[in-house]
């Protein structure tokens, strides 16, 4: 008898995927992407899914990693964004702007336990989503 194999492929932080909002493809402004987003293994920068990111610095419509007064957030990125990775999607990587989100697992939080700093919240809340961003603490209970 045959086997089927199902993965989850929705992005570890989602509370919930019914209520999540998206928009369409956006292009990561990589000239705006700290060094600190290097990888020591390839060389590359890399935005992990979840990150908060801004469109204010480029300009242009492309995102780049939220930054305190000059770039507000103005979503979540739904997956991982490598640069110069050959199998990037031509339309753009997915932005979260609303739903029910796990702020500890998110990369920007901090703290014990992990959080999300307020004025990310704030940014994020006033970005123009009617829906607007739930966040909620995850556990796991086993």
């Amino acid at each position: 008898m045959g086997r089927t194999t199902y993965y989850n492929t929705r992005a570890g932080f989602i509370a919930d995927p019914h209520s999540i909002t998206r928009s369409g493809g956006v292009q990561i402004d990589w000239a705006n992407v700290a060094a600190g987003y290097v990888d020591a293994t390839s060389g590359k920068k890399v935005l992990k899914a979840g990150t908060a990111v801004g469109s204010l610095l480029s300009g242009n419509g492309s995102v780049s990693p939220r930054v305190v007064t000059t770039n507000p957030a103005v979503g979540l990125l739904a997956t991982d964004a490598v640069q110069d990775d050959p199998a990037a999607p031509l339309s753009g990587y997915g932005l979260i702007k609303g739903g029910i989100i796990y702020e500890t697992l998110l990369p920007d939080a901090s703290g014990s336990p992990p959080t999300l700093a307020a004025a990310i919240k704030t940014e994020l809340q006033a970005a123009g989503v009617s829906t607007g961003f739930v966040f909620v603490a995850y556990s796991d209970a086993r």
